[in-house]
């Protein structure tokens, strides 16, 4: 069973594509980490806002009780029904104690990010952090680490060949079909946060 990683910044469009992965692609079972930390409360304390904020060493806890909960059931079932592939998704995968068999780190332009954020009602400072993180790349890089393959993908058509790649490795156990050259491995925002700098910004840039 293939255990993948989809993180990025909070508003880069995860659940999104989590969803059309399990639209596009059978045996598959998706695992949202904040549906996770929210169903078991798995929260260490509060932040200066008064949000809460999670537990690392519960989550990696119950995150590990849930993919040997999948391979125990995977034992009892046929292939009809066997799952092929786990993806855990959230913007905390880079802080797991997961080895990761292929991650993917969603990516999208600081500006469309900042629409985004304003409309889930984050404050300043909050949307500072994530622009931040997003022109930083902080998900990718640390997701890396934890990851014998990491991608990046942002545009409509690298979201097409990320799933064509899944449902080879799945179908097949190989990805000869899918070339890895489609793929970043990253992406730069610098210029996106220049523009914010140049233009001014409310967010201290």
């Amino acid at each position: 069973m293939q255990v993948i990683a989809l993180t990025g910044t909070p508003g880069a469009g995860k659940t999104y594509f989590a969803h059309l992965i399990k639209r596009k692609i059978k045996n598959i079972k998706i695992i949202e980490i904040n549906k996770i930390i929210n169903k078991y409360k798995l929260y260490s304390h509060t932040d200066t806002d008064n949000a809460k904020v999670a537990d690392i060493k519960k989550l990696n806890k119950k995150l590990d009780s849930c993919l040997k909960n999948i391979n125990e059931k995977n034992k009892n079932s046929n292939n009809k029904f066997k799952i092929k592939a786990v993806v855990v998704v959230g913007h905390l995968n880079p802080e797991l104690n997961i080895s990761f068999d292929v991650s993917f780190t969603i990516r999208t332009s600081l500006k469309t990010l900042e629409k985004r954020l304003k409309k889930r009602n984050y404050k300043k400072d909050k949307i500072r952090e994530n622009l931040l993180a997003e022109a930083l790349d902080y998900c990718g890089i640390k997701i890396n680490k934890i990851s014998k393959e990491s991608y990046e993908i942002e545009t409509k058509n690298e979201k097409q060949i990320a799933l064509n790649f899944i449902k080879n490795l799945l179908n097949n156990g190989q990805k000869q079909k899918v070339k890895k050259i489609h793929f970043r491995t990253n992406i730069n925002k610098m210029p996106d946060l220049l523009d914010f700098i140049k233009n001014g910004n409310a967010y201290k840039f």
